[in-house]
């Protein structure tokens, strides 16, 4: 998935006991091969963390305002 325009990649590094929920990492990127160089560079620092990946889909809409007429 090259898409790098109509989407990219959000990788979320987290760890959670049973007292808290810590977020280590958010970060979002453009490319799979990012997403690759930054997790490996990271993995050993998060040793116990669940690592996450989501691809985000681009939307294009309009907003209308309340008094607008459709044409």
């Amino acid at each position: 998935m090259d898409k790098t325009n109509d989407s990219f990649f959000k990788i979320i590094c987290e760890e959670v006991t049973p007292f808290e929920k810590v977020i280590h990492e958010d970060r979002n990127f453009g490319t799979l091969e990012e997403v690759n160089a930054f997790v490996a560079s990271k993995l050993h620092k998060y040793p116990n963390a669940k690592w996450e990946l989501y691809v985000i889909e681009k939307v294009n809409f309009v907003v209308l305002k309340k008094w607008q007429r459709l044409p």
